[in-house]
C-alpha cells in the first residue's frame, strides 16, 4: 500500500471538488478573451407613440372614432374654475376625473387647463366663482358679455383663492404618470393671458409673475404657459419669467397662422411647445377662422419646423373634427407623428461578446434625432439601460448607463455615447439589448426607437441586429510633436484668468480681476460684502474665483469693446454648485452664459427684443468649458460643452444694443428686468469660475478647437 503525505492528500481532494463543481458554475470567459461585435441597426418609419410628444384629441372624446384614438398620443380638455373650485378649500374633481378616466381607458395620457372666466359671445360665457366674490374679491362685468363677472386681476382676494386652487391641483395631480401636462390658465379670457372680450385693466408684470410663481410646486409635471401671439414675450414679461425661472413650456394659440409659426421658438431646449389651431379644420378649409387663411397642407410642416413643436392638435374641439382631419389628411398625420418632438434612431453600436460573465465591459453606440426638438422629461429624468436577455428575450438583468442622457440627443445630430457596464454571471444569457426610459424607476422601456429588432416590451436586441464590418485598422503614423494650442488674439475683447491673479492667499476677497486681453476691461467689485473669494489649486492645480450665489459678482462696466452687436464668441470655464441656472457671464438682457449643477445655457436677445436660448446638460460637481457663438448674418447660435456642439438655435438680427452703464457686463451674475420695469443685478452664480474669454467675432472651427484644447489641457477637462 502506498501512503500519501497529508498535505498532498488535501491538494488532491480540493482538486477533485473543483472538477466536480465545474458543471454547476459553467465556463467563465475572461475579459481579455472578449471580442468586439459591431452592429448596424436597420432604420424604419413605423408610426411610434412616445411619451412627451404627439397628436392631441381635443374634448368631446366620445365623438372621436377608433382610428383617431389609434393615432393619438394625448387627450386634452378645459374646465371652468367655478365648476371645480366650488367653495373655500372645497373642490369637485369629478369633471376632470371623468375625462381623465376616459383618456386612460383609451390608453392615452391626459392634459387639461382650468379657465378663470370665458366669454365666447354675449350669450355664451362663464363667470368667476360666486363664492370668491362673496369672500370679498372685486369684479367687473365683461365688455363682450355684460352679465359675465370678471375678477379684478390684481385683487388680493382673487389672487389668494386662485393660489389655493393651484396648490390643490398640485397636491392632486403633480407627478401623476397619466397627466401629460397642465396649462397655467390663471389670467384672461379662456385663461389665454389676454383681455380680449373681457375689457378691464391689465395688472402688469408684477402680478403676472405672482401668477406664475403659484405654479412653482409642480416639480414632476410639465406646466404649459399660453403666450397667444407673443403675449408675455417682452422684457420682464411672464412668458420669459416662466421659462427662465421654472423651465415651463409654452402653448401658442392660432399656431396655424403663418405669422405665428415661430412664436414659441424661444422655449426651444427649455420646455415643450404645444400648438393650438385658431379654428377647427373644417372651418379652416373654408377660411372661416379669425385669420382669414384657408387651410393648406404646408401649415403643418410650417408650424412644426418653425416652433419645434412637440404636440399638435388632431382636429379641434368637437371630436368629429378629428375624424374628418384624419380621413382627409391621414398622410400628414402619419408623416409628422414621428417628426414632431423627438425621433430617436440608433445608427451604430459596438459591444463585447462576453455577455453576463461577471466582467466589466463597455458599449459604444450612436443615436440620431430625426425629430425637431429634444426630449423634454420634467426633471430631465430620461435614462438608457442595457439588459441581458435569454434566448426567448426574457430579461435576466438590467443596468443603467451612467453619463448617457437622452436630452443630449439634439435634433439633426448624431451623438456618440460610451458607457461602461458589468453584469453578474448568468449561464442563460445569450443576448444584449438596449432600452430608453422616460424615468429610471420604470421596469420596462417606454421610448420607442425608429429601428428594427424591438421586442414587445421595447427593448432593442443588439445581438439580433445585422453585423457590421469592424473598422479597418489604420497603420500607426509616425508620432509628430503636437503643437501647443494657441488662443487667438484677433478680436479678443476680454480674457479673465484666475491663475493670473497675484498677491492673494486662498480665501481672500477679490476686488479686481485683471483683463489679459489688452483692452483693460478689468472686472471689479468695490463693495467688500459682494466680493468673491480667491482659491489656489482648485482645478488641475489652477486657481479659481468662488462666488457665493447670494450677492457676489464683478462688473466690467459697459465699454464700447464689450458692446457686441453683430457677432460674438464666449468661452468660460466654471463649476456650478447651485441647483438654479445662474449667470457665469452676462451683458444684461442681451448676452449671457449661465449654468446650474445640471444644466447650462446660452442666451441672446436681438434688437427686436426676441430671445433665443440654447441649453446643454452638465453633471453635478464637474468642471466644464462652456462656450457659445452668435452670427447675426445667419442668425445661428451654437452652444458648446468641452469643445463638442451641445445645441443650435436660430434668432436673426443684431444683438441688442446696451447703452453705456445701462446693463453692465458682469461675471457671477447678470442684470435683468424685474417687476415694475426695474432692473438690477441678480441670478447670482454659486460656484467657481476659472476663465472667461470673449471675442467680437465668430471663431473659425480651427480657432474654436484651439481654444477648447488649450482649456482642456490647462484644466484637465
Amino acid at each position: 500500500m502506498v501512503y500519501l503525505e497529508k498535505s498532498v492528500l488535501i491538494r488532491v481532494l480540493l482538486l477533485c471538488m473543483l472538477v466536480s463543481l465545474t458543471p454547476l458554475i459553467g465556463p467563465v470567459k475572461h475579459a481579455s478573451a472578449a471580442t468586439t461585435v459591431y452592429v448596424a441597426p436597420q432604420e424604419n418609419n413605423d408610426y411610434l407613440i412616445n411619451p412627451g410628444k404627439g397628436w392631441i384629441v381635443y374634448s368631446n372624446f366620445a365623438n372621436a372614432n377608433s382610428a383617431v384614438w389609434e393615432k393619438a398620443s394625448v387627450a386634452y380638455s378645459r374646465f371652468n374654475w367655478k365648476d371645480i373650485h366650488v367653495g373655500d378649500n372645497t373642490f369637485n374633481w369629478t369633471p376632470i376625473d371623468n375625462l381623465y378616466n376616459a383618456a386612460v381607458a383609451k390608453g392615452k395620457t391626459f392634459a387639461f387647463g382650468v379657465m378663470p372666466v370665458q366669454v365666447n359671445s354675449s350669450t355664451s360665457y362663464t363667470s368667476m366663482p360666486q363664492w370668491v366674490i362673496d369672500a370679498g374679491a372685486q369684479f367687473y362685468y365683461a365688455s363682450g358679455a355684460p352679465n359675465t363677472k370678471v375678477p379684478v386681476w390684481n385683487d388680493p382676494v382673487f389672487i389668494g383663492k386662485m393660489g389655493q386652487f393651484v396648490t390643490a391641483l398640485k397636491d392632486r395631480y403633480n407627478g401623476d404618470p397619466n397627466i401629460e401636462f397642465i396649462d397655467a390658465r390663471t389670467f384672461g379670457n379662456w385663461g389665454e393671458w389676454h383681455l380680449g372680450g373681457l375689457g378691464g385693466t391689465d395688472p402688469g408684470n408684477t402680478v403676472k409673475r405672482q401668477y406664475i410663481d403659484q405654479w412653482s410646486g409642480f416639480d414632476q409635471t410639465h406646466i404649459i404657459v399660453p403666450i397667444s401671439g407673443g403675449t408675455g414675450m417682452n422684457s420682464g414679461g411672464y412668458g420669459y419669467y416662466a421659462r427662465d425661472t421654472y423651465g415651463f413650456g409654452a402653448r401658442e394659440d392660432s399656431s396655424d397662422y403663418s405669422p405665428r409659426w415661430q412664436q414659441v421658438l424661444p422655449f426651444y431646449n427649455i420646455g415643450p411647445a404645444v400648438a393650438e389651431w385658431s379654428f377647427p379644420y373644417e372651418k379652416l378649409k373654408l377660411g372661416q377662422g379669425w385669420t382669414g387663411e384657408i387651410w393648406y397642407d404646408g401649415m403643418i410642416p410650417g408650424q412644426i419646423n418653425g416652433s419645434k413643436y412637440s404636440y399638435q392638435p388632431l382636429g379641434e374641439w368637437n371630436g368629429t373634427d378629428a375624424n374628418t382631419f384624419l380621413a382627409e389628411k391621414g398622410n400628414l398625420v402619419d408623416e409628422w407623428q414621428n417628426k414632431m418632438g423627438y425621433w430617436f434612431k440608433m445608427t451604430e453600436a459596438a459591444y463585447p461578446d462576453d455577455l453576463g460573465n461577471g466582467t466589466a465591459g463597455s458599449i459604444t453606440f450612436k443615436m440620431r434625432n430625426d425629430g425637431v426638438a429634444p426630449i423634454y422629461m420634467k426633471g430631465n429624468t430620461a435614462v438608457v439601460k442595457l439588459a441581458l436577455l435569454d434566448s426567448s428575450n426574457q430579461v435576466l438583468a438590467t443596468e443603467t448607463l451612467s453619463g448617457v442622457n437622452p436630452f443630449d440627443w439634439k435634433p439633426g445630430q448624431t451623438v456618440t455615447n460610451v458607457a461602461y457596464f458589468s453584469f453578474p454571471y448568468d449561464a442563460n444569457a445569450t443576448k444584449l439589448a438596449l432600452g430608453v426610459f422616460s424615468k429610471a424607476s420604470r421596469t420596462e422601456p417606454d421610448i420607442k426607437l425608429g429601428i428594427d429588432n424591438g421586442t414587445a416590451n421595447h427593448w432593442y436586441v443588439m445581438s439580433d441586429m445585422p453585423i457590421a464590418a469592424s473598422p479597418t485598422p489604420t497603420p500607426t503614423p509616425t508620432p509628430t510633436p503636437t503643437p501647443t494650442p494657441v488662443v487667438p488674439a484677433n478680436g479678443q475683447v476680454l480674457w479673465l484668468k484666475a491663475d493670473s491673479i497675484t498677491g492673494l492667499n486662498s480665501g481672500d476677497n477679490v476686488s479686481a480681476f485683471a483683463d489679459s486681453s489688452g483692452n483693460a476691461n478689468h472686472a471689479v467689485q468695490n463693495t467688500s460684502a459682494k466680493q468673491p473669494k480667491y482659491y489656489a489649486n482648485v482645478v488641475n492645480g489652477k486657481a479659481a474665483v468662488r462666488f457665493d450665489g447670494t450677492d457676489d459678482y464683478m462688473s466690467m462696466g459697459s465699454p464700447a469693446s464689450l458692446n457686441l452687436q453683430n457677432d460674438a464668441t464666449i468661452v468660460t470655464v466654471a463649476k456650478s454648485q447651485g441647483t438654479a441656472v445662474r449667470g457665469i457671464y452676462g451683458r444684461g438682457e442681451a448676452l449671457r452664459i449661465s449654468s446650474s449643477d445640471t444644466a447650462a445655457r446660452l442666451w441672446v436677445r436681438n434688437t427686436s427684443h426676441t430671445v433665443q436660448t440654447v441649453s446643454g446638460t452638465v453633471y453635478s460637481g464637474t468642471w466644464n468649458a462652456l462656450g457659445g457663438t452668435y452670427s447675426h448674418s445667419d442668425g445661428k447660435l451654437n452652444f458648446y460643452k468641452n469643445g463638442s456642439l451641445a445645441g443650435t438655435g436660430y434668432l436673426g438680427g443684431q444683438i441688442r444694443n446696451i447703452s453705456p452703464d445701462d446693463q453692465p457686463n458682469t461675471i457671477g451674475a447678470y442684470m435683468a428686468w424685474h417687476t415694475g420695469d426695474q432692473k438690477y443685478i441678480d441670478s447670482f452664480f454659486q460656484g467657481d469660475i476659472a476663465e472667461v474669454i470673449i471675442y467680437n467675432r465668430v471663431l473659425t472651427a480651427n480657432e474654436r478647437q484651439d481654444v477648447f484644447a488649450y482649456l482642456s489641457a490647462k484644466y484637465g477637462l
